[in-house]
C-alpha cells in the first residue's frame, strides 16, 4: 500500500540541495556497520526522562485529537455526503462512488449472516470497515498530520500502517543511522545514505514513513559523486546540530502503533432468526504462508489421483486426510433466559471473559451475577482461549444466572435486534 505522498522538500532543486554542502563526502559506509565511539555523543548521555514528557506530551496530540474537538460524526457524514450530491450534479459527466463508509458492519437486513472481520480505530472515528480499508484510512489521516508534527506522524506511520515483520528491521536501521552521526558527528560519511543501495532499498524505500521520518530529522535529497567519481543519488543530514537528532530517535525508539481493534459487531437475535445456519466468510480462516502450500499441493495431488483408474483398495489406502484448519476468528452466540441470543465476533486468542464482558456491556445491569456454560452445560475456564476451549469458528454458550434477578438488556442492545425477514 505504499503511496506516492513523499516530501516536496526531497524534490527540491538540485542547485538549492547542494547550497553549502560540500560536493565531495569519501566512501560513505554501510546502513548494516556498527562504528566505533567517537568524541562525539557519549553513550547514556541523553536523558529518557527528560524527553519522557514531550513524547507523552506529542503522542496525547494524536491519540486525543479526534475526541477533544468533540466532533458529531453522523453530521459530518451527513454533510459529506450532500456535498458531494452537489459536486455529482454540478458535473454529472463523470460519476464517482460514493466515498462515506457506512456507520456500521454491512450486514444483510435482519439476517445473522455474518459478512466478514470488521475493525475500528478510534483515530478515525466510530466507522468500521475491513482491515486493510481502515489501516489505508489511518494512513491517510497521518499523511494529513505530517505538517502540524512530522517527527510523531511519520514514526506512527512506519509502526502502524506497515507489515510488522518489517516493522523491526527498519525501525533498528533508522536506529542506527540516527546513532552513527550521533555518536560520530564529525563523521561526514556517517551523514549521508546511498538512496541506490541494496540495504536502504530493502530496508527503508518500501516503508510508508520512512522516508518522511528521514526528511523530518533533517536528511535531504541530493546528486553527489560516489567512490567511482559517478553521481548517484544521496539523502544527507544537512543540520549542524546532531544533538537535535536526540528527540527523533527517542520518539522512534518507544512509539506503540496504533492497532485497529476489532469490531464485535453485536447483534441481538430473536430466536427465529437463531435457529438459522451461520455461514462464515473465508476472512474467519488464517493460513500460513507453509500450511496454504500444503493445502494446494494436496488439492493437487487429489485431483490426479481422481483422474486415475484405481480399485476401492488403492482408493482407501491413498486417501489424504483434510488438513486441520486454523481459525482467526469466531462467532459466539450466548443464548439469555428469554431465548434471545446475544451474537458478537471475537479472535481466536481471545478469552471466556472477554465474552463474559461483552454481554455485561448489553444489559440494563452490567452487574448481575451470571456465568457462561458451554453448549453442553459443561462449566468452561475463564482465563483459557476460545481457540483453547474449542469455540471456534462459532459456537453457542448458555447464560447461567447466580441470583434470583433477571436478565434485561439495555434499549441500545435492543436497538439492534434481528427479526426475521417478512416472507421468510
Amino acid at each position: 500500500m505504499k503511496k506516492n505522498h513523499s516530501s516536496p522538500r526531497f524534490q527540491s532543486s538540485k542547485k538549492s540541495r547542494s547550497s553549502g554542502v560540500s560536493k565531495k563526502w569519501g566512501p560513505g559506509h554501510r546502513l548494516s556497520d556498527s562504528p566505533p565511539v567517537s568524541s562525539g555523543r557519549q553513550p547514556g548521555s541523553s536523558s529518557k526522562t527528560d524527553r519522557l514528557p514531550q513524547l507523552e506530551a506529542a503522542l496525547a496530540r494524536f491519540q486525543m485529537s479526534q475526541k477533544a474537538q468533540n466532533v458529531d460524526w453522523n453530521a459530518l457524514r451527513l454533510k459529506a455526503k450532500a456535498a458531494k450530491e452537489e459536486e455529482e450534479a454540478a458535473s454529472p459527466a463523470v460519476a464517482t462512488p460514493d466515498v462515506v463508509p457506512p456507520a456500521r458492519s454491512p450486514q444483510s437486513e435482519g439476517h445473522p449472516m455474518v459478512k466478514g472481520v470488521y475493525f475500528k480505530c478510534d483515530l478515525l472515528g466510530p466507522d468500521v470497515g475491513p482491515y486493510d480499508q481502515i489501516i489505508e484510512q489511518l494512513a491517510e489521516y497521518l499523511y494529513s498530520q505530517m505538517s502540524e508534527d512530522p517527527v510523531t506522524a511519520s514514526v506512527l506511520l512506519l509502526l502502524s500502517c506497515n507489515d510488522a515483520s518489517r516493522v523491526r528491521q527498519g525501525v533498528e536501521t533508522l536506529s542506527r543511522c540516527l546513532n552513527n552521526i550521533l555518536d560520530n558527528p564529525e563523521e561526514e560519511k556517517y551523514r549521508k545514505l546511498r538512496v541506490l543501495n541494496r540495504t536502504f532499498q530493502e530496508r527503508l524505500a518500501e516503508l510508508d514513513g520512512a522516508l518522511e521520518f528521514l526528511d523530518a530529522v533533517g536528511f535531504r535529497r541530493m546528486d553527489l559523486e560516489n567512490a567511482e567519481g559517478e553521481e548517484e543519488p544521496f539523502l544527507v543530514f544537512v543540520q549542524d546540530d546532531v544533538e537535535k537528532l536526540s528527540w527523533p530517535l527517542e520518539v522512534l525508539t518507544t512509539t506503540e502503533p496504533i492497532v485497529p481493534q476489532l469490531d464485535r459487531n453485536v447483534q441481538v437475535l430473536a430466536p427465529a432468526v437463531a435457529a438459522t445456519r451461520l455461514e462464515l466468510p473465508d476472512n474467519f480462516f488464517k493460513l500460513s504462508l507453509d500450511e496454504a502450500r500444503r493445502e494446494q499441493a494436496l488439492k493437487k495431488r487429489r485431483a490426479e489421483l481422481l483422474s486415475q483408474m484405481r480399485t476401492s483398495a488403492q482408493r482407501e489406502r491413498d486417501e489424504i486426510p483434510e488438513l486441520p484448519r486454523s481459525y482467526g476468528y469466531t462467532v459466539i452466540r450466548v443464548r439469555l433466559p428469554q431465548d434471545v441470543v446475544l451474537q458478537g465476533t471475537f479472535a481466536a486468542v481471545e478469552r471466556l471473559q472477554d465474552v463474559e464482558e461483552m454481554v455485561r456491556g448489553q444489559l440494563q445491569d452490567p452487574g448481575v451475577a451470571f456465568v457462561l456454560r458451554g453448549p453442553a452445560g459443561e462449566k468452561l475456564e475463564e482465563s483459557a482461549t476460545l481457540e483453547a476451549l474449542r469455540l471456534v469458528p462459532a459456537a453457542v454458550l448458555n447464560l447461567q444466572l447466580l441470583t434470583s434477578a433477571q436478565v434485561q438488556l439495555s434499549p441500545a442492545a435492543w436497538s439492534q435486534l434481528q427479526v426475521p425477514l417478512s416472507g421468510k
